[in-house]
Parts: C-alpha cells; sequence; structure tokens
C-alpha cells in the first residue's frame, strides 16, 4: 500500500508486526543525499547498492583552508532502520582499507540504539 505523503510503497510487515521501507525509498533517500552534497559543492562519486540494501557513495571537497577532504557516505539498509553496535562497527570497518584519508557519514533515518 502506497504511503499516503510520499506514494512510495511500505513492505508488508515483519512477523512482529513492525513495517519496513521498500528498497526503492530507500534509493530516493540516497539520492536527496546526493542532490544536498551535489548543491553544498562536493564533487560526488558514484553511488552503489549494496546487497544489504544500504546505499553508499563517496564525495570530496576542496575549500580555501583545507586540502581536499574525501567522505564516505552510507545511508544503513531498510532493515532495520535502528542503527546497532554492530552496524556502527560494520561502518568502521569498512573505512579502514581506504588508502586516502577519508571520513565517513553514515546516515540512519530513524537514530542510533543506546548501545550503538
Amino acid at each position: 500500500m502506497p504511503h499516503l505523503h510520499t506514494g512510495f510503497s511500505l513492505r508488508e510487515g515483519t512477523a512482529d508486526g513492525v513495517e519496513t521501507w521498500s528498497p526503492e525509498l530507500i534509493a530516493s533517500l540516497g539520492e536527496l543525499l546526493r542532490a544536498i552534497s551535489l548543491h553544498a559543492g562536493y564533487e560526488l562519486g558514484p553511488a552503489r547498492v549494496n546487497l544489504d540494501g544500504s546505499v553508499q557513495f563517496a564525495m570530496q571537497h576542496e575549500t580555501p583552508t583545507t586540502n581536499l577532504k574525501r567522505q564516505l557516505v552510507k545511508l544503513t539498509a531498510w532493515n532495520p532502520w535502528v542503527a546497532s553496535p554492530e552496524t556502527l562497527q560494520q561502518f568502521v570497518n569498512e573505512l579502514g582499507p581506504i588508502r586516502e584519508p577519508c571520513q565517513g557519514t553514515l546516515v540512519v533515518p530513524d537514530g542510533f540504539s543506546p548501545a550503538a
């Protein structure tokens, strides 16, 4: 059934009755993040949708007072919306192998769990 305001569909409720967002909504949120970053003056790399349903892309920005700054931006998967300690640790592990100095931005639409 489409969401009343966005027109996107919610997935069917899970066994515990919790509704989750559709993959197309996550992809649209990823494109919104990219548009905001582009408008802010960042150069964007290609977006990638991972097997777990998360969306990520690289961006970089150079200002007169700083050197080139590279960021890896990741929008968490559509299930779960709340980031657990494992979600956070996995993202930190993804940043480790990147050769250039890089910062990370993890976007979690419903926030982090208290343990994270």
